[in-house]
């Protein structure tokens, strides 16, 4: 996007506040379109997660994003308007660091672009082909008739050192280069989700950089950008045993953590676990140890993907769920907060804090529960805790119950039992892992 205007006001209090106008602005409704504000697009193809060619258009005869969006409003009052000012507050803490010392008091698109209605057309005459090298970098672009449009030579850290043609960024299509991300064509850096590269360093530090103190925040892919690859910009695929305790990283730098399953294979409460057994949780945990970083083992060999569930990466987003939960400080008794269930859901926008269910007492024949909505396509998971109230002799249930399992869906869901310190890692199909409550945030070394 590009900055329009610029204004500035003083409150009584002399703080400076900032209003900013801003144009360009590009729609990004998911990873496999994009749309400008003249209702041009383009249409991204892939294999696996290699982009491999990519389609222009214009307009699309009675589409209308605004009609669709009314449906999803009419379905979830206040959903679309939550998730507005949600994105709203995001550009402003982003954009503050454009005016140091100052607020970012609202951000005003211009022309203000409804897409409501993005025109007649539906024309797709430009197709381009990706040719990506074991980086996944492009190496060169072409045309549906196999005509080169594009080609470009890379310094080892990204930087473009000859393009085929100079003007082919100018009139075509998103560049997407180096390891096949968009090199955003305002300020001449790597768009990389989590953060901006410009080669040969990121120009924010990794938010996940306690993890790795011998390593500079802002360097890429540790320094070594001919063996690995950084798809987000956030931290290596770190692999944890049962005990929450760290056994390697595969070498992809996608921010990605797995646990390996449990060799449990009953739960209690006619619910199953995943009973790896013990010979193959052993090699499993070998492997992992002996190829840890080795990137092109672990593309080789699948058992560590296998014999693993793949949980939330963030140690950010794990604190915040642990946040909610631990409102029951899992001391036991007959409180209020231990004998209530807390949780919430996570998306790609944040955590979301549901309701806390009624207060039961254990032993009265009443289960405890709580409601958690979802959105489909939007909720990643759902997490809840399973108090640690007592009553007597009388206890809760800490392990998930038939009734999660079958509410979990496609989803990997979480469940914190507070009365005994763990957490359970779970699917439609059973327990597939289990984690201390005290590793669930920052594994063990």
């Amino acid at each position: 996007m590009e900055m329009y205007n610029v204004g500035t006001w003083t409150n009584e209090q002399e703080e400076i506040f900032v209003v900013m106008d801003i144009s360009k602005l590009m729609l990004y409704p998911n990873g496999y379109i994009n749309v400008n504000q003249n209702g041009q697009y383009t249409k991204h193809y892939y294999a696996d997660a290699l982009r491999i060619a990519s389609k222009i258009g214009s307009g699309k005869a009675g589409l209308n994003l605004c009609n669709d969006a009314t449906v999803v409003g009419y379905a979830y009052p206040g959903y679309l308007q939550e998730r507005i000012n949600i994105q709203n507050e995001k550009m402003k803490e982003e954009l503050t660091e454009t005016v140091p010392g100052n607020n970012i008091h609202d951000v005003n698109p211009f022309p203000y672009p409804t897409f409501c209605s993005i025109g007649s057309g539906g024309q797709e005459n430009g197709l381009f082909f990706y040719h990506a090298d074991h980086l996944g970098s492009t190496g060169m672009v072409t045309d549906k008739n196999a005509n080169i449009t594009q080609g470009f030579l890379y310094a080892p850290f990204g930087e473009i050192i000859s393009d085929y043609d100079m003007g082919w960024r100018q009139n075509k299509i998103p560049e997407y280069a180096f390891n096949a991300k968009e090199l955003d064509e305002e300020n001449g850096m790597y768009y990389y989700s989590a953060r901006y590269y410009n080669p040969p360093t990121f120009i924010s530090r990794d938010v996940l950089f306690e993890k790795y103190p011998s390593i500079s925040p802002y360097c890429y892919t540790k320094n070594n950008p001919l063996i690995y690859v950084d798809p987000t910009g956030k931290n290596f695929g770190d692999f944890v045993d049962e005990n929450g305790c760290f056994i390697g990283t595969d070498g992809i730098d996608d921010g990605k953590v797995y646990v390996l399953k449990t060799t449990q294979s009953s739960f209690g409460n006619d619910v199953s676990g995943a009973g790896l057994s013990q010979e193959e949780y052993d090699k499993t945990d070998a492997f992992i140890y002996n190829n840890s970083g080795n990137k092109e083992a672990f593309e080789n060999n699948d058992i560590a993907y296998k014999n693993s569930v793949e949980i939330v990466g963030s140690s950010e987003t794990r604190q915040q769920m642990v946040n909610i939960v631990a409102q029951d400080n899992g001391t036991g008794g007959t409180g209020d907060n231990q004998n209530r269930e807390y949780g919430g859901s996570y998306d790609n926008t944040g955590v979301y804090q549901a309701n806390p269910g009624p207060v039961q007492l254990p032993g009265q024949g009443v289960t405890t529960g709580i409601s958690i909505p979802t959105y489909e396509g939007e909720t990643i998971s759902t997490f809840h805790s399973h108090p640690s109230g007592t009553s007597g002799n009388f206890s809760f249930f800490q392990t998930p119950s038939k009734a999660d399992i079958n509410n979990a869906g496609n989803r990997t869901n979480y469940v914190f039992g507070r009365g005994n310190g763990k957490v359970y890692i779970y699917n439609s199909s059973g327990v597939q892992a289990v984690l201390p409550y005290d590793s669930f945030v920052n594994f063990k070394r």
